[in-house]
């Protein structure tokens, strides 16, 4: 006589619809219902026409570095399990600062920060070179203020040698010697030229008149001397010291 259906959501069924002994009989027989309808199937589990009725939301959580711990909502959308939990929320553009946070919430930790070149030194050890990184989250630099630095002062050369800050200490700089004129003169005469002298530094200085060359030191007389001729009339002469210092005197007419 014809089809039927009986039953609705996982119940549904056919069936035909048939006459037996004069009576019409419907074949149909609905399936079992499920004891609820809790599962996210889109289907209508316990037969009661509404779909995932009782499907429980339950909170979240989601998100790495910074990011981690974000919360949101496991809900049923349509026959779907839906999370609302946003794993970036919080993240920034980049992970630039070196701090051992993963900022930008991609697993990676301090990826984008970029060194910056450093200089660093005192004394001789001045302008050595390094480079700021980030290590364990840390600023590192790279550069050593003592590159290149001797273990103590090595001479007296007015140079911070062991790059400590202090220069030439523990050694002993001889000041600039002090250098006197006793005596200067010309014999016009005999067109000679006659210079004595001191130093402060002596017998260890080297003296020298400008244009005339080097004194000789006297040691018995204890002082440098300097004769020549035949030579002009200077007008004056100067005393070097190749330790520092010089003087100069008017030298007298005889």
């Amino acid at each position: 006589m014809g089809s039927s259906n009986c039953g609705i959501g996982e119940c549904a069924g056919t069936g035909t619809i048939s006459c037996s002994g004069g009576t019409q009989v419907d074949s149909c027989v609905s399936g079992t219902p499920d004891a609820d309808d809790s599962l996210c199937d889109g289907i209508d589990n316990d037969c009661d026409g509404t779909t995932d009725e009782e499907f429980v939301s339950s909170e979240t959580t989601c998100g790495v570095g910074a990011c981690s711990g974000n919360t949101g909502v496991l809900m049923c959308v349509s026959g779907e399990s839906v999370d609302s939990c946003d794993p970036i929320v919080g993240a920034t553009a980049d992970d630039a600062t070196c701090d051992g946070i993963d900022d930008d919430c991609d697993a990676l930790v301090d990826e984008d920060y970029v060194p910056i070149a450093t200089t660093c030194g005192l004394g001789a050890c001045a302008g050595n070179i390094g480079a700021l990184t980030c290590v364990g989250g840390a600023a590192v630099d790279s550069c050593d203020p003592l590159a290149g630095s001797e273990a103590d002062e090595v001479t007296c050369d007015g140079i911070d040698e062991d790059c400590d800050g202090f220069i030439d200490e523990g050694q002993v700089c001889q000041d600039d010697d002090v250098v006197t004129i006793i005596k200067a003169e010309y014999k016009v005469r005999r067109k000679e030229l006659k210079v004595e002298a001191t130093s402060s530094q002596q017998p260890d200085a080297v003296l020298t008149i400008t244009g005339f060359g080097d004194m000789q030191f006297n040691t018995r007389k204890n002082k440098y001397e300097l004769k020549v001729k035949p030579v002009d009339y200077p007008g004056t002469v100067t005393v070097n010291s190749d330790l520092g210092g010089a003087n100069t005197k008017t030298v007298k007419l005889r």
